[in-house]
C-alpha cells in the first residue's frame, strides 16, 4: 500500500503516538482547545462535541501537544460531518471550498466520494486554513474564538487526522469614524466645535479645530472597495469610502469571521489628521470623545477586537489621566504619533509620565503612520513639492516616519529609563527593521562615546521593539532571524486607501513557507503576548 502526501508528510496514527509516549491517558477525554495562551472552558468543547456525537458519528480526541488536535474516525457514510459540526467550510488557496462536504474527501484540487472504497491508497492532504472551531454562544464572555491553521486528512480509516490550532490577530486595522461622532460624544461645551464634515456648493469639507483639513477627497480616507481613479478624481463622499465593517461593530465581526482573524487591533483615521488648534483644551476633548466611541465599539463585540487610546501629547498630564481612564475601560495600547511635539522627540524625558503607565500596564505604545500636510512629519516633503505621485508618497512616507522615530526611542535613553516599555513600529513593514538595526550599530561603533547608551542600539530594538508586516512582504522570515521570533507581527489596514481586501489569504501566502511554529507566532501568538491577551 502506497502513502501519497502533498505537501505534508503523512500523519502518525493515533496509536503510534501513544506508542511514542507523547500521549498519555488522554484518549476519548474532551479537549480544552487551548492555544498560545488562551483556554476555552471545556463545557464548550464538550457542547460541541455532543453534538458530534448526536450525528453518530465516532470518534476519540487525542492530544498531541500544545495547540494540535488528532481526530480518529472510523471510514463511514457521513464521517466526515465532525469537520462540519466543527465549522469547516472554507480551504484556503489551491483547495477546493466545501471540500469536507459530508462524505466527501479533498485530494488536491479533486473531491471524490467516500464511497469509491479506495483501499489500495491513502490519500494525505494538508490545507492551511482558518476558521472558528468552536463558535461562542450568544451572551457568553470570555472565550477565545479559535482558527484552525493546518488539517491534515486521509482515507485511511485507521490513520489519525490532525488539526493545528492558532489564533489570527490582525495587528493594523481602523476604523472610518462616524461624521457625528464627535457631534455626539463631545462634551456639551465643546459640541459647536466639534469635528465635522460640512457640504458647500456639493464639496464636502473635513472641519477639526473649526479648520479646514480636507476637502473634495474625503472618500480617500478609506475606500479599500472603491477604484482608487474615483476615490481622488471627485464626486465620492466620506460615506462611500466607508464600508459598514468600518464602522458597525457587528459587521466588524462578520468581516473577521469571512477573513479567518479572530480580533483586529484599532486604530483612528480622521484621529490620524493633525488637529490644527491651540486650545489645548479642545484637543483634549477630540481625544476623550473618541475613546469613549471607541470604547462602546469595543463593548460591542469584546471578544473581537483590542481598541487603541488616542491621546493629545501636547498636554501629558491630561494625557496620562486619559491613558489612565481607557486603560480601566479595557484598551490594550496606546497610538503614538511618529512626530516631534513642541520640539521634543518622543523618547524626551518630558513625555515619561506616559511611558511609565504603559510600562506598569505591560503594554505597548504603537508608533502608527499619521497624515500630516506641514512639517517634519513630510518625509522628503522637497521631492513631493515635484509631482513624484502617490506611489513615491505612499511608498517611502511610512518608513520616512517610522525610522526617524524608532531610531530617536533607542537612542533617546528610552528604554534604559524603562527596560520593559513595548514599543511596536505600525503601517511601516518590517523589511526596514534589520536595516535600522545594522546602520545604527555601525554608526554606534564610531560614535559611543557622544551617545551614552549602555548597548548597542539593535540589541534594544530586538528586547523592546516590535513590528508589523505587510500582507504580501517577503521578507518575514528573514526578520524573524534577523530580529526576533517574538517580534513579528501582521497588518491588513483595513479599510484604508492602501489596503487590500484579500489581506488575510495574502499574508497567509507570505508566510506559507515558515514552519509551523513561526506561523502561529507571526499570525497571532506574538499579538497575543504583545497586548496581553492571554
Amino acid at each position: 500500500m502506497t502513502q501519497r502526501a502533498f505537501p505534508c508528510s503523512a500523519v502518525p496514527l493515533a496509536s503510534d503516538v501513544e506508542k511514542r509516549g507523547v500521549v498519555t491517558q488522554r484518549r476519548h477525554q474532551p479537549t480544552d482547545l487551548s492555544f498560545d495562551g488562551f483556554r476555552g472552558p471545556r463545557s464548550f468543547a464538550e457542547d460541541e462535541l455532543n453534538r458530534v456525537r448526536e450525528n453518530r458519528v465516532r470518534r476519540s480526541i487525542t492530544d498531541l501537544g500544545r495547540g494540535e488536535l488528532a481526530v480518529r474516525i472510523p471510514q463511514q457514510p457521513g464521517e466526515l460531518r465532525l469537520f462540519n459540526r466543527l465549522g469547516i467550510h472554507q480551504l484556503g488557496p489551491g483547495f477546493p471550498k466545501r471540500a469536507f462536504e459530508a462524505g466527501k474527501f479533498a485530494k488536491g484540487r479533486d473531491v471524490h466520494s467516500a464511497s469509491e472504497g479506495r483501499e489500495s491508497e491513502h490519500v494525505v492532504a494538508d490545507c492551511t486554513y482558518q476558521r472558528r472551531l468552536v463558535d461562542r454562544p450568544k451572551g457568553a464572555r470570555g472565550v477565545a474564538p479559535t482558527s484552525i491553521e493546518h488539517v491534515c486528512y486521509t482515507d485511511d480509516p485507521t490513520a489519525a487526522l490532525r488539526v493545528t490550532i492558532m489564533t489570527v490577530i490582525d495587528c493594523d486595522s481602523h476604523v472610518m469614524e462616524p461624521a457625528d461622532l464627535w457631534i455626539r460624544y463631545l462634551e456639551p461645551k465643546y459640541r459647536d466645535r466639534a469635528i465635522r464634515i460640512e457640504e458647500e456648493d456639493g464639496v464636502e469639507k473635513l472641519i477639526i479645530g473649526e479648520k479646514v483639513v480636507l476637502e473634495r477627497v474625503l472618500a480617500g480616507l478609506g475606500g479599500a472597495h472603491i477604484d482608487r481613479v474615483k476615490l481622488f478624481t471627485g464626486g465620492l463622499k466620506y460615506a462611500d469610502g466607508c464600508p459598514p465593517a468600518s464602522y458597525d461593530p457587528h459587521a466588524r465581526a462578520e468581516l473577521l469571521d469571512e477573513w479567518g482573524v479572530d480580533r483586529g487591533v484599532l486604530f483612528p483615521t480622521i484621529g490620524i489628521l493633525p488637529f490644527p488648534t491651540e486650545d489645548v483644551e479642545l484637543a483634549n476633548a477630540y481625544c476623550r470623545a473618541y475613546n469613549s466611541w471607541q470604547a462602546d465599539f469595543f463593548r460591542a463585540i469584546p471578544d473581537r477586537v483590542v481598541p487603541i487610546a488616542a491621546v493629545n501629547w501636547f498636554d501629558v498630564e491630561e494625557a496620562a489621566k486619559e491613558l489612565d481612564r481607557c486603560l480601566k475601560l479595557g484598551f490594550r495600547g496606546l497610538f503614538v504619533p511618529p512626530e516631534t511635539v513642541d520640539g521634543k522627540r518622543p523618547g524626551d524625558a518630558h513625555f515619561d509620565p506616559i511611558w511609565a503607565r504603559l510600562q506598569d500596564a505591560d503594554l505597548p505604545g504603537c508608533l502608527h503612520v499619521i497624515v500630516r500636510f506641514e512639517g517634519a512629519a513630510i518625509p522628503f516633503s522637497e521631492w513631493h513639492k515635484t509631482g513624484a505621485g502617490p506611489v513615491f508618497g505612499f511608498g517611502l512616507g511610512a518608513t520616512g516616519q517610522l525610522i526617524p522615530a524608532m531610531a530617536s526611542l533607542v537612542l533617546d535613553l528610552l528604554f534604559e529609563r524603562f527596560p520593559r516599555l513595548k514599543i511596536a513600529s505600525v503601517e511601516a513593514g518590517c523589511g526596514y527593521a534589520a536595516y535600522l538595526m545594522d546602520r545604527l550599530d555601525e554608526k554606534h561603533h564610531f560614535f559611543k562615546a557622544m551617545v551614552p547608551i549602555k548597548r548597542r542600539p539593535s540589541e534594544y530594538i530586538r528586547s523592546n521593539c516590535y513590528f508589523v508586516a505587510e500582507p504580501e512582504e517577503r521578507t518575514i522570515g528573514a526578520m524573524l532571524d534577523l530580529v526576533g521570533e517574538d517580534n513579528i507581527l501582521w497588518g491588513s489596514d483595513y479599510p484604508h486607501v492602501d489596503s487590500r481586501l484579500d489581506a488575510a489569504d495574502l499574508i497567509r501566502e507570505s508566510v506559507a513557507g515558515l514552519d509551523a511554529d513561526q506561523t502561529r507566532r507571526v499570525m497571532g501568538g506574538n499579538a497575543v503576548r504583545l497586548f496581553g491577551l492571554g
